[in-house]
């Protein structure tokens, strides 16, 4: 079998850009693929599409477990322990209640809420998708259970733990 000599690589590049160049000013048409809107998954099994709306692990009433967020975290060496105190301030208060299909977020006097949808479950978690304000775009977000207890990972080798109310 014999290969079939590549251009080099930024021959390839000044190529592309020369034929968007000309296309951009009508000099030449460009090969268009059409994307179709129905995705992959529309292609499996009926019992393969569908997603479960809920699960009965999440719905209930949810509130931040300072203790056992802190428990395992060890900030990194140098870190100011006037802000580590302020950082495990902030936990503890959240409360979340999960519904069938959307989820209500207390904090002090801030009231919200969200529809979600599951993408994902296993047996010890689920992949929930939210509309995020902060970032503007939905985001995926897997919660592990534990017992009485499900946690979200926020980053920094951080999970925010979140103990059952009801």
């Amino acid at each position: 079998m014999t290969l079939k000599a590549r251009k080099p690589f930024f021959e390839r590049v000044k190529e592309g850009l020369e034929e968007g160049i000309a296309h951009a000013k009508g000099e030449r048409t460009l090969r268009t693929t059409v994307i179709s809107k129905e995705s992959p998954e529309s292609k499996l099994p009926k019992q393969e599409q569908a997603k479960p709306k809920w699960d009965s692990r999440l719905i209930g009433t949810w509130k931040s477990d300072r203790r056992r967020t802190f428990q395992n975290f060890k900030p990194k060496t140098g870190f100011d322990p006037k802000k580590f105190r302020k950082l495990k301030s902030l936990f503890g208060k959240l409360t979340i209640r999960w519904g069938r299909g959307k989820c209500y977020t207390e904090l002090g006097e801030y009231r919200d809420s969200e529809n979600y949808e599951i993408i994902a479950r296993d047996s010890n978690c689920v992949i929930v998708r939210l509309w995020s304000e902060i970032y503007e775009e939905f985001l995926l977000q897997r919660i592990h259970f534990e017992g009485e207890f499900y946690s979200m990972a926020l980053g920094g080798g951080l999970c925010e733990y979140f103990r059952r109310i009801s």
